[in-house]
């Protein structure tokens, strides 16, 4: 602010050379007062954004969504603070869990591998407006991480909402920061979707998930909502005798319906633009389930996690997400990148399809393996039989990107990518994806690298779709190496 402070500063300068010559003239005089008296006022708040960040979209024009997992600060010793905020414009935080209070108890079961909790136990801390009660909503899943909470009940009357140094306060740090980023809270996800299925069909467990949901988003300043129901139908984990493929897809634009009109009704209060996105299925079966037209006339976009289309539950070696698909298997004909966007473009089952621009392609920041593969006549491995592999250091059936580095079996140099540690590199032409095989260790990797993210954001530019998601930050390598996958995604969707 410039006023009455500075011009009494300024006369007790009179005369003499200092920092309030702002005319050049060499002494402060009558001339430098006008210039003082002309910026009477407010000072003009000044440009703080990264350096080359004007080339970022805003989320309006295209989206570029990364996954930020809150586990990735224990096992991954990736904190917020190693995000690059100057890269996205929406953060999906995953996850956060749904619940519903009286869900069948045949579904209960362990959910929490580090202390033992069911669905149920963590329905004691469902959030929640002051004074009310409600049948389902949303929960934190690791308050630790997420708040700074010391318990799940101590976060649910916490005051600020969250404590210094957690991924939230985090989250808020880095928004400021980067003026375009946004943030959304992402419910449920491959292990954590089960209650979706009784809370969608009652309306009354979708109107309270819905109040629990946006009370959420606003008490820890979140941007929007991300639904990763997986899948409406069945097709997740452990959903035996849980979901109906007959109903699910109806419950589900109810449950969509139910989140819009109470972001709505949260933008009258606060006038704040509200975000609702899904993470879409990519297999034609999974899609089948759901009508993608009339969701993507309730939520603003639909993420299509076009990945996961082969992996280590195969008893054949296969690629992770390939742009075509390779595999021989008639009924597999869509199970690609290219298939799958065809998919929701065109529509199932006289359904129609999804605006280009409502759709937002999923692309893995990770890789699948196999053990015991031998070469074929191919020499590569790909198609062969084998068992699941697991990834070096992590004993996980993903296999991050940079862990391929770290682990010696991918490298680069001069703008070359190459197998190491007795692996090769392989390009599939049609597929247009790499993959890894070792002759000697009989193993066989399938994963993306810069190479193929280009081709896919340029398949995203073509179709016109609305942006690029990815799962997951923690994955990616570090920006000086020149192997950034992150980098090539913000390449092929910022602005030209």
């Amino acid at each position: 602010m410039v006023d009455s402070a500075d011009v009494s500063l300024m006369l007790l300068s009179w005369g003499e050379a200092s920092a309030y010559d702002f005319d050049g003239s060499g002494v402060i005089d009558s001339g430098d007062m006008s210039i003082v008296l002309l910026s009477f006022g407010p000072c003009e708040t000044p440009n703080t954004d990264p350096v080359g960040y004007e080339k970022m979209p805003t989320v309006e024009q295209r989206k570029i969504v990364g996954y930020y997992p809150n586990w990735g600060i224990y096992q991954k010793n990736f904190p917020v603070t190693k995000v690059r905020g100057d890269r996205v414009n929406m953060i999906n935080y995953a996850f956060l869990i749904p619940l519903d209070r009286t869900m069948p108890s045949a579904w209960d079961r362990i959910v929490s591998s580090y202390r033992g909790w069911t669905y149920t136990n963590y329905a004691a801390y469902l959030q929640q407006p002051a004074g009310t009660t409600l049948s389902a909503g949303v929960g934190l899943f690791d308050e630790w991480a997420d708040a700074g909470a010391a318990s799940a009940s101590a976060a649910l009357t916490m005051s600020p909402a969250y404590n210094a140094g957690s991924n939230f306060a985090q989250l808020q740090t880095l928004k400021a920061a980067n003026s375009k980023l946004r943030t959304m809270i992402s419910i449920g996800g491959w292990t954590l979707s089960t209650p979706f299925f009784s809370i969608a069909r009652d309306a009354q467990k979708r109107a309270d998930f819905a109040k629990s949901a946006v009370y959420v988003v606003t008490r820890y300043g979140f941007d929007g909502i991300d639904v990763d129901w997986e899948y409406p139908g069945g097709g997740g984990l452990v959903q035996n005798g849980i979901s109906d493929s007959a109903t699910d897809g109806d419950n589900y634009l109810l449950l969509l319906r139910a989140l819009r009109d109470e972001l709505n009704k949260q933008t009258l209060i606060d006038g704040k633009t509200y975000y609702l996105s899904i993470a879409g299925p990519g297999g034609d079966t999974n899609i089948s389930n759901m009508d993608p037209k009339k969701i993507a006339g309730i939520v603003d976009w639909i993420n299509i996690m076009t990945y996961d289309f082969h992996g280590g539950w195969d008893s054949v070696t296969g690629l992770n997400a390939p742009m075509v698909n390779v595999d021989p298997n008639a009924s597999a004909a869509k199970w690609s990148v290219a298939g799958a966007t065809e998919v929701y473009l065109t529509g199932l089952n006289g359904k129609g399809g999804v605006p280009a621009g409502q759709l937002v392609l999923g692309v893995p920041f990770y890789g699948r393996g196999w053990n015991n593969v031998e070469a074929g006549a191919s020499g590569t491995g790909l198609g062969q039989a084998g068992s699941e592999g697991t990834s070096p250091g992590l004993g996980e059936t993903e296999f991050p990107y940079n862990s391929l580095f770290s682990s010696g079996v991918l490298a680069y140099s001069n703008g070359v990518f190459s197998g190491a540690g007795g692996y090769t590199r392989f390009w599939n032409a049609t597929a247009q994806v790499p993959y890894l095989y070792s002759a000697s260790a009989k193993k066989f990797i399938t994963y993306d690298d810069a190479q193929s993210m280009a081709v896919k954001m340029n398949f995203a530019n073509q179709q016109a779709l609305g942006g690029a998601m990815f799962w997951e930050m923690s994955e990616d390598t570090d920006s000086a190496t020149g192997t950034s996958l992150i980098d090539a995604v913000f390449t092929g969707m910022r602005l030209p």
